[in-house]
């Protein structure tokens, strides 16, 4: 025998799975609501770029070596290879602790019996031990020697890893300002050669105008000022 009728399978999915998929398989899945975690994602500093200002190539390779993150990154490495050599030469130190251990303690005792015969005296006795230690490695075969100078190879090697983020981003800064630059100079030179060709075709319209030209001139210098524009279309492009 067969039943009819469709059965639910429960999966026993989670709740915050359940959330990121369709409910059903014939139900369309709606994404979530994310405006509220924009506003998260919104970053905490200024942008130091002045949309009024117009800068120059130091301008740019300044602002760019701040806000960078790989620079920070460069950076805190470059600190924390410091600290590690400033670490290894605190071995060579004595090292001098203090300690000290108190306390107090209460006793009760009965008094004679011919001065109070119910009565007790109560002795409090306070304490403080001090002390002080003093340990000075002075012999350790070269460990810390060879500790000391893995440090430095390795201060060494972050120190060169930052100069050189530095003048990566030093380098594309430039690319892209030389770039930038020969890009507004090719469009100026388009631009220009677009002015000619329009004022050559201007005036052959205006000497066919008064009889001095003939329509294949005219003609020829549309379509000498059409190449111009569409040469001079591809700078602006780019």
């Amino acid at each position: 025998a067969q039943s009819t009728g469709s059965a639910q399978i429960d999966y026993g999915m989670p709740e915050r799975l359940g959330r990121q998929v369709a409910p059903t398989p014939n139900a369309p899945w709606s994404p979530p609501d994310l405006r509220g975690y924009t506003s998260l994602l919104k970053t905490a500093e200024p942008s130091p770029i002045d949309p009024q200002k117009r800068y120059n190539l130091v301008e740019l390779i300044d602002i760019a070596e701040r806000v960078n993150p790989e620079t920070r990154v460069a950076w805190e490495a470059a600190r924390q290879a410091a600290i590690a050599v400033g670490l290894v030469e605190s071995e060579y130190f004595p090292v001098l602790t203090l300690s000290a251990l108190g306390g107090y303690q209460t006793e009760a005792f009965p008094a004679p019996k011919d001065v109070a015969p119910s009565g007790f005296f109560r002795a409090t006795l306070n304490q403080v031990f001090p002390t002080l230690n003093l340990r000075w490695l002075l012999l350790d075969f070269g460990r810390r020697g060879s500790a000391w100078d893995a440090a430095q190879e390795r201060l060494l090697a972050a120190n060169l890893g930052f100069n050189r983020k530095h003048q990566q981003i030093i380098f594309n800064v430039q690319r892209a300002f030389l770039g930038l630059t020969s890009l507004r100079g090719k469009i100026a030179v388009a631009e220009s050669a677009v002015d000619s060709a329009r004022a050559v075709r201007e005036s052959a319209e205006a000497q066919m105008r008064n009889g001095l030209a003939t329509i294949p001139e005219v003609s020829l210098a549309r379509q000498q000022e059409a190449q111009v524009v569409l040469r001079a279309d591809g700078p602006r492009l780019a």
